[in-house]
């Protein structure tokens, strides 16, 4: 069976991910769909980059996810609603900090971001809102253990590591992808489906050939609300490494050893100053 959107590569110890092209019959219009997972070896965001400008600089306007990119400065916003988005934005640092060490690089600081893309996402304190406290309150605790606790956790990129094995052995086949972005739970219908409604909202708004750079787990319903908008699967994916991933005994024992980790570098900020956010 062809691989859609993931596939494992090299002794299945590399990850893919791919770039699918979407034309509309009638029109001729285009839409590409860039699928990413968020975090990788520099180069695989240098090459998902290159392949972006070029479609940007024949005219495709660039749609894309970003919600830790979009301000949060409602007043109305209440105590524990503050407090839930700074425990997201720790997460985030936390995250950065320990990409960094690893030698990798997150989505928005490899892809960097450029003013004439547009973020088509809902920003944190509407996720927050739409989960609803209580669930809110899961989300961002389990995102700031996913990236090993707070960035002063001497043990946390030993977590992140384990964290990112699971996560590559997981979400290396198409199946895993479409089980997930099909969950029938509360979080995932507001941290996939609400945001491909947003997504998929862009494409209609606009009658120019789109990109959408999207995780994963969004593309399954990406793809299906594409062709209820008449477009159809173009051509063949072209396909781009990732890392190669870590395996899970060896980041088990670094964990349980408590291996020493090499000191975070500081993660690039150009693409959130240009922004002008911190979060």
């Amino acid at each position: 069976m062809t691989a859609e959107y993931v596939q494992l590569v090299n002794q299945r110890r590399e990850v893919q991910t791919s770039i699918r092209t979407f034309r509309h019959p009638v029109t001729d219009r285009t839409v590409t769909v860039i699928g990413t997972f968020h975090l990788g070896e520099p180069r695989y965001f240098v090459g998902l980059r290159e392949a972006i400008d070029k479609l940007e600089a024949n005219g495709a306007v660039v749609h894309c996810e970003g919600s830790r990119l979009l301000p949060c400065d409602d007043t109305t916003a209440t105590d524990d609603e503050r407090q839930l988005l700074a425990q997201l934005q720790t997460a985030d640092v936390a995250q950065d900090q320990r990409v960094a060490a690893l030698g990798w690089v997150g989505q928005v600081d490899g892809l960097e971001y450029p003013p004439t893309w547009q973020i088509v996402d809902l920003d944190y304190l509407a996720i927050i809102r739409r989960l609803g406290p209580p669930l809110a309150r899961t989300v961002a605790s389990d995102k700031l253990r996913r990236f090993g606790g707070p960035a002063d956790n001497p043990n946390g990129l030993n977590l992140m590591r384990l964290g990112i094995a699971v996560l590559m052995a997981t979400m290396s086949q198409d199946r895993s992808v479409i089980q997930v972005a099909g969950r029938p739970d509360p979080e995932f219908d507001v941290l996939i489906k609400a945001r491909n409604d947003g997504a998929l909202h862009g494409v209609a708004s606009t009658d120019q050939d789109t990109v959408l750079i999207w995780g994963l787990a969004h593309l399954p319903g990406i793809d299906a609300g594409l062709v209820e908008q008449g477009f159809l699967r173009h051509g063949e994916p072209e396909w781009h490494t990732v890392a190669r991933r870590p395996t899970i005994p060896h980041a088990l024992w670094r964990l349980v050893t408590r291996r020493a980790a090499p000191a975070a570098a500081h993660p690039t900020t150009a693409s959130r100053n240009r922004r002008g956010t911190g979060s």
